[in-house]
């Protein structure tokens, strides 16, 4: 009775064996099944968009110039920058019209921005003594190397 028990054992393990190594085989031809079909779809991809190459450079495209390649990408195109807030041509105005001056700006001053018309102010007028101590007092100051030093030169500015 035991060789029988141990021969339906093995009869059962030899069955189970034979069934994982079809289940095996099927699951290969399924995943050979699926890489044929996604080599078929790739080629047939690469025909449409070959086809579609061929087409664009016997057809150009009508509107505007070719689009920019960089290392063979197409670049995407800038936005649009213009919005309805500002009338068209403001900007073209504030630069063409000078801005009132008392006097020439020093050859240090930063150059400044023209002003719109409509934001320009008139400039106080200044006497010849006031011109005259602004360039004295506009000396720059010497390298500072020490906090002593910079609250000195801070109250030296702050006095009249």
């Amino acid at each position: 009775m035991a060789e029988n028990q141990l021969e339906e054992k093995l009869d059962k393990l030899v069955s189970l064996a034979e069934s994982q190594v079809r289940m095996m085989e099927s699951q290969n031809r399924a995943w050979e099944k699926c890489l044929v079909f996604l080599n078929e779809m790739n080629t047939i991809l690469v025909q449409k968009w070959r086809a579609q190459d061929i087409l664009l450079e016997q057809h150009p495209p009508v509107k505007g110039p070719a689009p920019t390649t960089v290392g063979g990408a197409i670049q995407p195109q800038p936005l649009n920058e213009f919005s309805g807030s500002v009338p068209y041509g403001t900007e073209l105005e504030a630069e063409r019209t000078p801005t009132a001056q008392s006097f020439p700006p020093s050859p240090n001053a930063p150059a400044s921005r023209p002003v719109a018309p409509t934001q320009q102010h008139h400039a106080p007028s200044v006497s010849q003594e006031q011109i005259v101590t602004e360039k004295r007092s506009t000396t720059p100051p010497r390298q500072v190397t020490s906090k002593a030093e910079i609250l000195e030169q801070v109250e030296k500015r702050d006095t009249p």
